[in-house]
């Protein structure tokens, strides 16, 4: 069973879909394998979906979609990362700051 705790991935949620659709030869049928996929997840415990496209993975809507959360996810990286390595610097300068005036 899965652990609802922790957050469901996109790429577990795509995996999964696809392997239903296989599983239960569901090829020609992309709206039940997502119906299908999204029933298994609740019925686990994942009743929080909202935070992933529930469109299948090789429809054009979903391509998109993950295009477009992949492009927000990179952007959100670049940021913390400047984030980080500003307070990596003030910190820097405060320490070396501190201790001039603790030799002094």
């Amino acid at each position: 069973t899965m652990n609802s705790s922790v957050l469901l991935s996109q790429e577990l949620f795509d995996e999964t879909v696809l392997e239903n659709q296989d599983l239960f030869d569901l090829d020609d049928n992309e709206e039940e394998a997502l119906k299908e996929t999204i029933e298994q997840f609740k019925k686990s415990g994942q009743t929080y979906l909202s935070h992933i496209s529930l469109t299948h993975p090789n429809s054009i809507l979903g391509k998109k979609e993950r295009l477009e959360r992949k492009q927000v996810l990179n952007a959100l990286n670049i940021i913390i990362q400047k984030f980080v390595a500003e307070r990596e610097e003030e910190d820097t300068r405060a320490t070396n700051d501190y201790e001039e005036e603790d030799t002094r």
